[in-house]
């Protein structure tokens, strides 16, 4: 269905009302002020987000989702618009965080093997989690 129809937001609540309705049978109780919605939209046309703004009525229980650009699932950063850049910008900084540490240790004590075993261990975790995202055929 058309993201410009005007039935989207009541089709959509319907939708969380039934996951709710679910939720609470299987003695689950849904907590609105964690949830968030992301309106994933790869074009960058105005007139498309000034509508996808306008559906910003996705509710549960009668409490209205929080509207983000970009959200954090499982160490992922999704954003609106399906770039992978705030994902990397954070990856980046962990990385870029955990080589200072590297620097510091750069002691006579420190081996080269202890510190590539620091890198294996430490910086190589971070970069290869998510890594099936990216490169799907790899893994």
């Amino acid at each position: 269905m058309p993201i410009s129809s005007s039935l989207h937001p009541i089709e959509m609540n319907e939708f969380l009302s039934r996951i709710d309705c679910w939720s609470v049978g299987n003695g689950l109780i849904l907590n609105p002020s964690k949830c968030q919605a992301v309106n994933f939209n790869m074009r960058h046309e105005p007139h498309l987000n000034t509508i996808l703004r306008s559906h910003n009525t996705c509710a549960i229980a009668d409490s209205l989702i929080n509207t983000v650009s970009k959200v954090n699932y499982l160490g992922v950063t999704f954003s609106s618009d399906l770039s992978w850049s705030s994902h990397v910008l954070l990856l980046s900084k962990k990385v870029f965080r955990l080589t200072y540490y590297i620097k510091r240790l750069h002691a006579p004590v420190f081996t080269r093997h202890l510190l590539l075993q620091f890198v294996k261990s430490c910086i190589l975790p971070i970069v290869l989690y998510s890594s099936p995202l990216f490169f799907p055929g790899v893994w």
